[in-house]
């Protein structure tokens, strides 16, 4: 009956031993499929972030060149108007000049 009750005991020890391997092992399978799951879910975060920061850029590159366009048409047609008021000036000047000249050398 001694030898009985070792021989059980000895059988629930083993089978708890058992328990607790296959405890451990599943607990480590879940903590590895977690941590896929949490990878993936970065993953997909980090893709969907490069997308969206992709997406910003290139709306803000859009409305930069839109802008320089602005900027290049103004100052064009800024610079057509300096131009239009330097030859206007240019003109005046060369037109006094020629009357300095003439009085200086007289009505020939």
């Amino acid at each position: 009956m001694v030898e009985e009750a070792l021989q059980v005991l000895l059988k629930a020890e083993a089978d708890a031993e058992q328990l607790v391997a296959d405890a451990k092992a599943k607990s480590h399978e879940i903590i590895k499929k977690a941590e896929r799951s949490a990878q993936e879910e970065m993953d997909v975060s980090i893709a969907d972030g490069k997308s969206k920061a992709s997406d910003v850029a290139a709306e803000y590159d859009s409305k930069a060149r839109a802008e320089r366009e602005e900027v290049k048409a103004v100052t064009a047609g800024r610079i057509a108007e300096d131009e239009k008021f330097a030859s206007a000036n240019k003109a005046i000047a060369l037109k006094k000049a020629m009357e300095r000249i003439v009085r200086a050398n007289g009505h020939r």
